[in-house]
């Protein structure tokens, strides 16, 4: 296995196991990296992905690194954005590539971004009445993605009762401090 990149999930206070957002790159020193690609390598190779684009869910723990999900398959959401924006790296050409028997083409190369993404998450459970702030979203610049999963009229649900999000955004900066004011400025508007 070859590792591409490594996205450090944002996630909320206990009692929920649940995603908030991503950084990429991480925010983890190089021995947690090592720990992680060395668990993620193992995971694909015991269930013996080959061929294939593959993506990996870890947790960093006090015992060690616990495997999440280990699929063969490219990430969702905004992981394909991000990576291009961050690495350079088109997943679905290298999935082309992998598919037809070909040698990869494509090498990650350090670009000195960074990518923040949230989720538009809601507070309450209950059926959406209004978006605001959609506007916000189409002048910044550094917007690289977003998606709404949601409309008017749906219904989302938060824990304990489920765990809906209306979408989610992804901004870069030449920081992490950066893109996360952008997207701090972004929630502040969008509702």
């Amino acid at each position: 296995p070859h590792l591409l990149a490594i996205h450090e999930k944002s996630v909320p206070d206990l009692p929920f196991f649940l995603e908030e957002g991503d950084y990429l790159p991480p925010r983890i020193d190089d021995e947690e990296k090592k720990e992680l690609l060395k668990a993620a390598e193992s995971a694909l190779i015991v269930l013996g992905v080959r061929d294939s684009l593959a993506y990996v869910e870890a947790k960093l723990t006090e015992k060690g690194v616990k495997i999440i999900e280990a699929s063969s398959r490219m990430g969702g959401d905004y992981i394909y954005q991000n990576i291009a924006e961050v690495y350079k790296a088109d997943l679905i050409k290298i999935g082309a590539e992998i598919a037809l028997g070909l040698n990869v083409t494509d090498r990650p190369k350090e670009t000195k971004k960074y990518v923040v993404s949230k989720y538009f998450l809601s507070d309450h459970s209950g059926v959406i009445t209004k978006i605001r702030g959609l506007e916000e979203i189409k002048k910044k610049k550094s917007v690289i993605g977003w998606f709404l999963s949601k409309e008017v009229g749906d219904t989302v649900l938060v824990p304990p009762d489920g765990y809906d999000h209306i979408g989610w955004i992804s901004v870069k900066g030449n920081s992490y401090s950066e893109a996360e004011q952008t997207i701090d400025s972004i929630f502040r508007k969008v509702h």
